[in-house]
């Protein structure tokens, strides 16, 4: 007799628990639904940064001249404590780049890496059949403050355009996210 009452109620809890919990969601990327962390960089802190420097990069004047340029990406630099997989920035503005039509990218041949080049060093453009007019450096840096229990990140990202032949900048781009939050929220 009082196992009904004990069933109701459990299943009642149950199925108040499951109404209230968010359910599982597949998110658009290109939203700001998105969990933003404050306790360090996100992958996409980094692809919006770089996205914001390409676009201004291709409104430059490299870009106005008749023939597409030649550009190579050559180095990714992360001076930060937090590890981001080079090319899940470095893709993101190779496509901008070629899908613009108004440059030509070079890319790694089958197992060649950035990380693989960038140890080569002067060694790699050596052995290129081609040879960029433009390399592409991208570098991240972060800075870290605290007041009381608000503590604060910023990170700067850096994107140069370099003239191959001379090492003259043609194009320079920064852009800086910070983000705030409590002790309890940020974690360091």
């Amino acid at each position: 007799m009082h196992r009904t009452p004990l069933l109701t109620l459990a299943l009642t809890t149950t199925l108040l628990s499951t109404a209230c919990e968010t359910p599982n969601q597949r998110l658009d990327t290109n939203t700001r639904q998105r969990i933003v962390t404050t306790s360090g960089l996100d992958v996409d802190d980094a692809v919006r940064a770089a996205n914001v420097m390409t676009e201004s990069m291709l409104q430059s004047r490299v870009f106005a001249r008749s023939e597409a340029p030649l550009i190579e990406v050559s180095t990714f630099i992360n001076n930060t404590e937090t590890q981001i997989d080079p090319d899940s920035v470095l893709k993101k503005i190779r496509v901008e780049l070629t899908n613009s039509g108004l440059a030509r990218v070079l890319t790694p041949r089958g197992h060649d890496t950035l990380a693989a080049r960038q140890s080569a060093g002067g060694d790699y453009a050596a052995h290129q059949e081609l040879e960029p007019d433009y390399t592409l450096s991208f570098k991240i840096i972060d800075d870290r403050a605290k007041a009381g229990n608000i503590r604060e990140l910023t990170y700067t990202f850096q994107m140069s355009l370099t003239e191959a032949d001379t090492r003259i900048a043609a194009w320079e781009g920064e852009e800086i996210i910070t983000k705030q939050g409590s002790k309890a929220t940020v974690g360091w």
